[in-house]
């Protein structure tokens, strides 16, 4: 488990306007460890994401007030954000050209189609942030009590 990092000490910004979606996730997320927050329009997630600086971010592409693709571009132009990954996650069905669009933007890493599987999310999520899952955490810390019971 050396080289990771503890969930707590991850930040997850959840972007999305479904707020089944949005509170499924951060509720999710929250349950694993991370710290997280959220926001249901473009210009709310600009404002927080500059002020909360997270480690991730799932965002999806229809928004209110401004899409996915103008947060993505936006974020790039600050210093500060610009680095931040990206996780787009979005109902629409993209083609592969557009597919090829975002992945050359330098903070998208991964896309998702909804309806998406919150467990398969959360592990890639800890495989790109380098974290230890809870399960796994779990299992860790019965193994030293069953060790030290042994001595």
């Amino acid at each position: 488990m050396s080289g990771r990092a503890e969930p707590k000490e991850k930040m997850i910004f959840v972007v999305d306007d479904d707020p089944v979606f949005l509170n499924s996730s951060v509720d999710f997320f929250t349950r694993e460890g991370f710290r997280t927050g959220s926001a249901v329009d473009g210009e709310e997630a600009l404002k927080k994401i500059a002020q909360e600086k997270p480690n991730l971010i799932i965002l999806d592409l229809l928004l209110p007030k401004l899409s996915g693709y103008e947060i993505i571009k936006k974020l790039q132009e600050d210093y500060f954000t610009k680095s931040i990954p990206i996780f787009v996650v979005t109902i629409k069905k993209l083609d592969a050209g557009t597919k090829q669009m975002f992945s050359m933007e330098s903070n998208v890493k991964e896309f998702f189609n909804k309806p998406i599987n919150l467990h398969v999310l959360i592990q890639r999520i800890h495989q790109f942030l380098h974290t230890i899952p809870k399960d796994e955490k779990i299992l860790e810390e019965y193994r030293k009590r069953v060790d030290e019971e042994k001595k």
